[in-house]
């Protein structure tokens, strides 16, 4: 058998070059192979979820930025997670994928980001627009004595839009002549002027109210007919009436 002309020499002695040649790359392959074999450590798990700012107050319509950073238990941020936005109450504000938080209605609402089943989170509330002004129709009425008159509030904003869902409260600087409930429905009791306020958030708006007797497209004389004797007398009564046949009441009769 014919040795290794790599390992041996001519004289069958060991070649030390070839021999080191040989144990370098019986290394090298063996290195190889635990490197291939090597495990990856996997990520370090999501401790917590910071999200900024943790609160909030924006106004109805308007908009406002949130950022979730995921966090390691030392509290070093991880980046390349994904996070997923959600909201308690989307009737107050809504927010996307992004993390941008659109107001809706007045209140609040808790915005939460969720990485990896760990969750973080912002309170926010969202203000009413404030009232501007509150504009009352009709402006003015002309009414007859004993009938009602409806009126309507409508608060706005700066801009002169109309505003929902306020409370606007009403009253009368002469209840003697006209009265209004909750609702703005002015009732007329006597002849004379009123003038009807309503109130919201402490703007106000007025109407003139001038109430008038009601013309008399009647009278009634009760009794009908009487007979008496000779210098006796009897009572007669004289009822004014509306052309509905409703009863007025006129000063003097």
């Amino acid at each position: 058998m014919t040795p290794n002309r790599t390992l041996f020499d001519r004289l069958g002695l060991p070649n030390i070059a070839g021999i080191l040649t040989a144990s370098l790359i019986l290394i090298a392959l063996i290195s190889c192979a635990k490197t291939a074999k090597k495990i990856v450590a996997p990520p370090d798990p999501v401790a917590t979820v910071a999200v900024t700012p943790p609160n909030a107050t924006i106004a109805q319509g308007g908009t406002t930025s949130l950022t979730a950073t995921p966090k390691d238990a030392a509290g070093a941020t991880l980046t390349g997670r994904a996070v997923t936005w959600s909201s308690d109450n989307t009737a107050v504000a809504t927010v996307d994928n992004a993390g941008l938080v659109t107001a809706g209605t007045a209140g609040s609402a808790t915005i939460s980001a969720t990485c990896e089943g760990k969750i973080g989170s912002a309170d926010i509330t969202v203000s009413a627009v404030p009232v501007a002004s509150v504009s009352v129709s009709p402006a003015s009425a002309t009414v007859e004595v004993g009938s009602t008159k409806q009126l309507t509030a409508t608060p706005k904003d700066g801009g002169g839009t109309a505003l929902t869902g306020r409370v606007v409260t009403w009253s009368s600087d002469n209840i003697t002549v006209a009265t209004v409930n909750g609702s703005g429905l002015v009732t007329c009791l006597l002849a004379g002027s009123a003038t009807i306020t309503a109130t919201c958030e402490t703007k106000t708006g007025t109407s003139a109210i001038t109430v008038v007797l009601s013309p008399v497209a009647s009278v009634t004389v009760s009794p009908a007919s009487a007979s008496i004797q000779v210098s006796y007398s009897t009572h007669l009564t004289a009822t004014p009436k509306n052309a509905g046949g409703t009863p007025l009441i006129v000063p003097g009769l």
